[in-house]
Protein backbone atom coordinates (compact mmCIF):
# COMPACT_ATOMS: atom_id res chain seq x y z
CA UNK A 1 0.00 0.00 0.00
CA UNK A 2 2.82 2.56 1.16
CA UNK A 3 4.34 2.05 -2.46
CA UNK A 4 0.96 2.01 -4.32
CA UNK A 5 0.53 5.98 -2.70
CA UNK A 6 3.99 6.54 -3.68
CA UNK A 7 3.91 6.09 -7.24
CA UNK A 8 0.22 7.68 -7.13
CA UNK A 9 1.05 11.01 -5.81
CA UNK A 10 4.81 10.84 -8.02
CA UNK A 11 2.37 11.01 -11.03
CA UNK A 12 -0.60 13.39 -9.90
CA UNK A 13 0.46 16.66 -11.39
CA UNK A 14 -2.18 19.75 -12.13
CA UNK A 15 -4.45 21.78 -9.87
CA UNK A 16 -7.35 19.45 -10.49
CA UNK A 17 -5.93 16.71 -8.76
CA UNK A 18 -7.77 18.18 -5.17
CA UNK A 19 -8.38 21.10 -3.57
CA UNK A 20 -4.92 21.97 -2.31
CA UNK A 21 -2.25 19.41 -3.67
CA UNK A 22 -1.18 22.55 -6.10
CA UNK A 23 -1.04 24.78 -3.00
CA UNK A 24 1.53 22.20 -1.08
CA UNK A 25 3.83 21.97 -4.10
CA UNK A 26 4.30 25.70 -4.18
CA UNK A 27 4.73 25.90 -0.33
CA UNK A 28 7.00 23.10 -0.51
CA UNK A 29 9.49 25.19 -3.49
CA UNK A 30 9.15 28.22 -0.99
CA UNK A 31 10.70 25.69 1.57
CA UNK A 32 12.75 24.41 -0.36
CA UNK A 33 14.52 27.88 -1.44
CA UNK A 34 14.64 29.83 1.90
CA UNK A 35 16.91 30.06 4.07
CA UNK A 36 17.14 28.52 7.54
CA UNK A 37 18.18 31.97 9.15
CA UNK A 38 15.40 33.62 7.14
CA UNK A 39 13.16 30.91 8.97
CA UNK A 40 14.85 31.09 12.46
CA UNK A 41 14.38 34.90 12.10
CA UNK A 42 10.90 34.87 13.85
CA UNK A 43 10.53 31.74 15.50
CA UNK A 44 10.57 33.35 18.73
CA UNK A 45 7.46 35.24 17.60
CA UNK A 46 5.75 32.77 16.35
CA UNK A 47 5.92 29.57 18.02
CA UNK A 48 5.19 26.80 17.35
CA UNK A 49 5.24 27.60 13.57
CA UNK A 50 8.08 28.76 11.02
CA UNK A 51 6.70 31.82 8.57
CA UNK A 52 8.17 30.65 5.04
CA UNK A 53 8.33 33.97 2.76
CA UNK A 54 5.93 32.77 -0.18
CA UNK A 55 4.52 29.68 1.48
CA UNK A 56 2.93 30.60 5.02
CA UNK A 57 2.89 29.53 8.44
CA UNK A 58 3.65 25.88 8.98
CA UNK A 59 4.70 23.89 11.98
CA UNK A 60 8.24 23.78 12.94
CA UNK A 61 8.00 19.85 13.11
CA UNK A 62 6.89 19.29 9.58
CA UNK A 63 9.28 22.18 8.28
CA UNK A 64 12.37 20.70 9.69
CA UNK A 65 11.63 17.52 8.10
CA UNK A 66 10.35 18.72 4.67
CA UNK A 67 13.26 21.42 4.59
CA UNK A 68 15.75 18.50 4.97
CA UNK A 69 14.09 15.97 2.61
CA UNK A 70 14.10 18.50 -0.21
CA UNK A 71 18.16 19.29 -0.07
CA UNK A 72 18.57 15.74 -2.19
CA UNK A 73 14.42 15.70 -3.57
CA UNK A 74 11.95 17.75 -5.58
CA UNK A 75 8.96 19.39 -4.25
CA UNK A 76 6.56 16.50 -6.00
CA UNK A 77 9.00 13.93 -4.51
CA UNK A 78 9.02 15.00 -0.77
CA UNK A 79 5.15 15.30 -1.19
CA UNK A 80 4.97 11.51 -2.15
CA UNK A 81 7.32 10.06 0.46
CA UNK A 82 5.76 12.08 3.21
CA UNK A 83 2.12 11.04 1.81
CA UNK A 84 3.38 7.45 1.53
CA UNK A 85 5.05 6.94 4.61
CA UNK A 86 2.10 8.72 6.70
CA UNK A 87 -0.13 5.83 4.60
CA UNK A 88 1.92 3.38 5.72
CA UNK A 89 2.28 3.98 9.47
CA UNK A 90 -1.10 4.41 9.94
CA UNK A 91 -1.67 1.18 8.25
CA UNK A 92 0.78 -0.19 10.30
CA UNK A 93 -0.98 0.87 13.78
CA UNK A 94 -4.12 0.03 12.76
CA UNK A 95 -3.37 -3.25 12.09
CA UNK A 96 -1.50 -3.55 15.39
CA UNK A 97 -4.44 -2.23 17.06
CA UNK A 98 -6.48 -4.93 15.90
CA UNK A 99 -8.66 -3.14 13.41
CA UNK A 100 -10.14 -5.67 10.74
CA UNK A 101 -8.63 -5.37 6.87
CA UNK A 102 -12.80 -4.34 5.86
CA UNK A 103 -12.68 -1.54 8.30
CA UNK A 104 -9.13 -0.48 7.51
CA UNK A 105 -9.91 -0.47 3.81
CA UNK A 106 -12.84 1.62 4.53
CA UNK A 107 -11.53 4.07 6.39
CA UNK A 108 -7.82 4.28 4.46
CA UNK A 109 -9.87 5.73 1.19
CA UNK A 110 -11.57 8.19 3.49
CA UNK A 111 -8.36 8.99 5.41
CA UNK A 112 -6.05 9.90 2.09
CA UNK A 113 -8.60 11.88 0.17
CA UNK A 114 -9.32 13.84 3.13
CA UNK A 115 -5.43 14.31 4.50
CA UNK A 116 -2.71 12.90 2.48
CA UNK A 117 -4.35 14.88 -1.03
CA UNK A 118 -5.83 17.54 0.68
CA UNK A 119 -4.09 18.01 4.21
CA UNK A 120 -0.56 16.37 4.02
CA UNK A 121 0.51 17.58 7.64
CA UNK A 122 -2.99 16.63 9.41
CA UNK A 123 -2.25 13.48 7.76
CA UNK A 124 0.88 12.94 9.01
CA UNK A 125 -0.41 14.12 12.32
CA UNK A 126 -3.15 11.64 12.35
CA UNK A 127 -0.69 8.66 11.73
CA UNK A 128 1.92 9.39 14.70
CA UNK A 129 -1.02 10.24 16.46
CA UNK A 130 -2.34 6.42 16.15
CA UNK A 131 1.80 4.74 16.79
CA UNK A 132 1.46 6.69 20.12
CA UNK A 133 -1.82 5.16 20.66
CA UNK A 134 -0.40 2.01 19.45
CA UNK A 135 2.44 2.60 22.23
CA UNK A 136 0.30 3.52 24.92
CA UNK A 137 -1.40 0.07 24.64
CA UNK A 138 2.11 -1.23 24.90
CA UNK A 139 2.62 0.02 27.95
CA UNK A 140 5.65 2.43 26.37
CA UNK A 141 4.88 5.49 27.89
CA UNK A 142 7.82 7.32 27.02
CA UNK A 143 7.20 6.59 23.11
CA UNK A 144 3.56 7.33 23.58
CA UNK A 145 4.71 11.16 25.16
CA UNK A 146 7.35 11.28 22.35
CA UNK A 147 4.54 10.27 19.52
CA UNK A 148 1.70 13.10 20.92
CA UNK A 149 4.64 15.87 20.62
CA UNK A 150 6.00 15.15 17.36
CA UNK A 151 2.55 14.78 15.93
CA UNK A 152 1.68 18.21 17.17
CA UNK A 153 4.37 19.31 15.68
CA UNK A 154 3.26 18.08 12.27
CA UNK A 155 -0.22 20.00 12.71
CA UNK A 156 -1.20 21.79 16.05
CA UNK A 157 -4.97 20.96 15.47
CA UNK A 158 -4.15 17.40 16.70
CA UNK A 159 -3.88 19.06 19.98
CA UNK A 160 -7.90 19.34 20.44
CA UNK A 161 -7.97 15.64 20.19
CA UNK A 162 -4.72 14.38 22.26
CA UNK A 163 -5.01 17.57 25.02
CA UNK A 164 -8.54 16.46 26.08
CA UNK A 165 -7.17 12.31 25.51
CA UNK A 166 -4.01 12.56 27.87
CA UNK A 167 -6.25 14.42 30.59
CA UNK A 168 -9.06 11.34 30.66
CA UNK A 169 -6.72 8.62 30.37
CA UNK A 170 -5.05 10.31 33.38
CA UNK A 171 -8.06 9.99 35.39
CA UNK A 172 -8.83 7.29 37.82
CA UNK A 173 -11.08 5.04 35.98
CA UNK A 174 -14.04 5.17 38.25
CA UNK A 175 -14.25 8.75 37.29
CA UNK A 176 -14.74 7.91 33.71
CA UNK A 177 -18.22 5.56 34.64
CA UNK A 178 -19.53 8.85 36.03
CA UNK A 179 -22.49 9.06 33.91
CA UNK A 180 -22.37 12.69 34.14
CA UNK A 181 -19.11 13.27 32.61
CA UNK A 182 -19.98 13.03 29.01
CA UNK A 183 -22.00 15.43 29.30
CA UNK A 184 -19.75 17.75 31.05
CA UNK A 185 -17.06 17.46 28.60
CA UNK A 186 -19.23 18.14 25.98
CA UNK A 187 -20.96 21.48 27.48
CA UNK A 188 -17.77 22.55 28.27
CA UNK A 189 -16.53 21.81 24.52
CA UNK A 190 -19.68 23.73 23.53
CA UNK A 191 -19.13 26.56 25.43
CA UNK A 192 -15.40 26.66 24.67
CA UNK A 193 -16.52 26.58 20.51
CA UNK A 194 -19.35 29.63 21.08
CA UNK A 195 -16.30 31.62 22.77
CA UNK A 196 -13.71 30.85 20.00
CA UNK A 197 -15.50 31.79 17.63
CA UNK A 198 -16.10 35.23 18.70
CA UNK A 199 -11.93 35.57 20.10
CA UNK A 200 -10.87 33.97 16.80
CA UNK A 201 -12.82 36.45 14.67
CA UNK A 202 -11.18 39.43 15.88
CA UNK A 203 -7.76 38.23 16.34
CA UNK A 204 -4.98 39.31 13.50
CA UNK A 205 -2.99 36.29 13.24
CA UNK A 206 -2.67 34.84 10.03
CA UNK A 207 -2.75 31.16 10.56
CA UNK A 208 -5.79 31.28 12.63
CA UNK A 209 -7.41 33.79 9.89
CA UNK A 210 -7.39 30.73 7.71
CA UNK A 211 -9.98 29.33 9.78
CA UNK A 212 -11.78 32.33 11.43
CA UNK A 213 -14.79 33.61 9.31
CA UNK A 214 -15.19 29.98 7.13
CA UNK A 215 -18.28 28.87 7.02
CA UNK A 216 -19.59 25.97 5.14
CA UNK A 217 -22.77 23.16 5.29
CA UNK A 218 -20.14 20.82 6.67
CA UNK A 219 -20.90 21.99 10.46
CA UNK A 220 -23.84 22.52 12.18
CA UNK A 221 -27.24 20.37 11.65
CA UNK A 222 -26.66 17.71 8.85
CA UNK A 223 -26.37 14.44 8.17
CA UNK A 224 -23.11 13.52 9.33
CA UNK A 225 -23.40 15.86 12.82
CA UNK A 226 -26.57 14.08 13.46
CA UNK A 227 -25.63 10.63 13.20
CA UNK A 228 -22.21 11.38 14.99
CA UNK A 229 -24.29 12.21 17.46
CA UNK A 230 -26.37 9.70 18.23
CA UNK A 231 -23.50 7.90 17.67
CA UNK A 232 -21.58 8.56 20.38
CA UNK A 233 -24.42 8.96 22.61
CA UNK A 234 -25.13 5.32 22.50
CA UNK A 235 -21.33 4.76 22.54
CA UNK A 236 -20.76 6.23 25.47
CA UNK A 237 -23.71 4.60 27.37
CA UNK A 238 -22.32 1.25 25.82
CA UNK A 239 -18.97 1.76 27.40
CA UNK A 240 -20.24 2.46 30.77
CA UNK A 241 -21.37 -1.09 30.67
CA UNK A 242 -18.69 -2.99 29.23
CA UNK A 243 -17.25 -5.85 31.99
CA UNK A 244 -14.64 -4.93 33.83
CA UNK A 245 -11.77 -6.67 32.48
CA UNK A 246 -9.74 -9.46 34.95
CA UNK A 247 -6.79 -8.07 36.59
CA UNK A 248 -4.48 -10.24 35.92
CA UNK A 249 -0.87 -9.06 34.64
CA UNK A 250 -1.56 -11.30 31.22
CA UNK A 251 -4.52 -9.28 30.21
CA UNK A 252 -3.03 -5.60 31.05
CA UNK A 253 -3.31 -4.79 26.65
CA UNK A 254 -6.79 -5.57 27.13
CA UNK A 255 -7.37 -3.46 29.66
CA UNK A 256 -5.98 -0.78 27.88
CA UNK A 257 -7.39 -1.24 24.50
CA UNK A 258 -10.60 -0.77 26.56
CA UNK A 259 -9.58 2.57 28.84
CA UNK A 260 -7.90 4.15 25.25
CA UNK A 261 -11.27 3.49 23.65
CA UNK A 262 -13.33 4.98 26.26
CA UNK A 263 -10.93 8.19 26.53
CA UNK A 264 -10.94 8.04 23.06
CA UNK A 265 -15.35 8.53 22.78
CA UNK A 266 -15.00 11.18 25.75
CA UNK A 267 -11.88 12.88 24.02
CA UNK A 268 -14.33 13.04 20.65
CA UNK A 269 -16.39 14.94 22.34
CA UNK A 270 -14.88 18.73 22.04
CA UNK A 271 -14.58 17.61 17.98
CA UNK A 272 -18.04 16.60 18.01
CA UNK A 273 -18.88 20.34 19.97
CA UNK A 274 -17.20 22.09 16.84
CA UNK A 275 -18.76 19.83 14.37
CA UNK A 276 -22.09 20.99 15.47
CA UNK A 277 -21.56 24.38 17.01
CA UNK A 278 -18.68 25.64 14.96
CA UNK A 279 -20.53 27.24 12.13
CA UNK A 280 -18.38 30.28 11.86
CA UNK A 281 -15.11 28.00 12.37
CA UNK A 282 -15.39 24.99 9.43
CA UNK A 283 -12.40 24.06 8.43
CA UNK A 284 -11.80 24.05 12.29
CA UNK A 285 -15.08 21.78 13.17
CA UNK A 286 -15.68 19.94 10.10
CA UNK A 287 -11.32 18.58 10.46
CA UNK A 288 -11.45 18.09 13.78
CA UNK A 289 -14.25 15.44 13.82
CA UNK A 290 -12.71 13.94 10.48
CA UNK A 291 -9.64 13.08 12.47
CA UNK A 292 -11.74 12.04 15.30
CA UNK A 293 -13.81 9.64 13.19
CA UNK A 294 -10.59 7.59 12.39
CA UNK A 295 -9.21 7.20 15.52
CA UNK A 296 -12.85 5.98 16.94
CA UNK A 297 -12.84 3.49 14.08
CA UNK A 298 -9.46 2.26 14.51
CA UNK A 299 -9.72 1.69 18.32
CA UNK A 300 -13.79 0.66 18.51
CA UNK A 301 -12.50 -3.10 18.90
CA UNK A 302 -13.83 -3.30 22.46
CA UNK A 303 -17.31 -2.43 21.02
CA UNK A 304 -17.13 -6.22 20.38
CA UNK A 305 -17.46 -7.11 24.25
CA UNK A 306 -21.46 -7.07 23.84
CA UNK A 307 -24.20 -7.55 21.63
CA UNK A 308 -25.37 -3.80 21.66
CA UNK A 309 -21.59 -2.69 21.11
CA UNK A 310 -21.32 -5.33 18.01
CA UNK A 311 -24.62 -3.97 16.38
CA UNK A 312 -23.47 0.26 17.11
CA UNK A 313 -19.92 -0.69 15.94
CA UNK A 314 -21.80 -2.45 12.57
CA UNK A 315 -24.57 -0.27 12.09
CA UNK A 316 -24.56 2.97 12.90
CA UNK A 317 -20.55 3.54 13.16
CA UNK A 318 -20.75 2.02 9.51
CA UNK A 319 -23.60 4.20 8.49
CA UNK A 320 -21.69 7.25 8.98
CA UNK A 321 -18.50 5.80 7.30
CA UNK A 322 -20.74 5.21 4.40
CA UNK A 323 -22.41 8.62 4.71
CA UNK A 324 -18.86 10.26 4.77
CA UNK A 325 -17.19 8.17 1.68
CA UNK A 326 -20.12 9.17 -0.24
CA UNK A 327 -19.38 12.92 0.40
CA UNK A 328 -16.15 12.87 -0.39
CA UNK A 329 -15.61 10.58 -3.23
CA UNK A 330 -19.17 11.30 -4.94
CA UNK A 331 -21.35 13.82 -3.77
CA UNK A 332 -18.39 16.78 -3.62
CA UNK A 333 -15.48 14.89 -4.51
CA UNK A 334 -12.31 16.41 -2.44
CA UNK A 335 -9.87 14.69 -5.15
CA UNK A 336 -9.11 12.49 -7.75
CA UNK A 337 -6.40 9.89 -6.01
CA UNK A 338 -8.80 6.79 -6.55
CA UNK A 339 -9.09 8.11 -10.23
CA UNK A 340 -9.58 5.28 -11.58
CA UNK A 341 -11.76 3.49 -11.04
CA UNK A 342 -13.45 6.18 -9.94
CA UNK A 343 -14.38 9.47 -12.62
CA UNK A 344 -12.42 12.06 -13.05
CA UNK A 345 -13.36 14.92 -11.36
CA UNK A 346 -12.64 18.29 -12.67
CA UNK A 347 -11.82 20.24 -9.05
CA UNK A 348 -11.36 23.95 -8.54
CA UNK A 349 -9.32 24.78 -5.37
CA UNK A 350 -10.78 27.70 -3.27
CA UNK A 351 -7.47 29.39 -3.62
CA UNK A 352 -4.30 29.38 -5.40
CA UNK A 353 -0.72 30.26 -3.98
CA UNK A 354 1.05 32.03 -6.55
Amino acid sequence: MTLLVYVRFSFARGESFSYDFANYQTYLLALKEVEWATLMEFLPLTFPYVFVPGGGAFELGFAAITKWLLLVLSPSAVYALMAAASVGLRTFAMRRLGLEWGWLAAIQIYAITLFEANALRAGVALSITLWALLMLRDRRWALAMLGAVAAASQHMQVVLFVGPFALLFLTPQRWLRVRWLPLLVLGVSGLATVMATGLLGGLDVSKLDDYSGQSSGAVGLNLVSVLSTVFVAFAVWVSLGLPRQPGSAADVSGRLTERIWVCAIYASLPALALLLFGTELSAIGDRAWQFALVILVTVSTPMGQSAAGRWLRGSMLGLILAVALTNTLVRYPLSNFFSPPLPYERIVPLWLVR
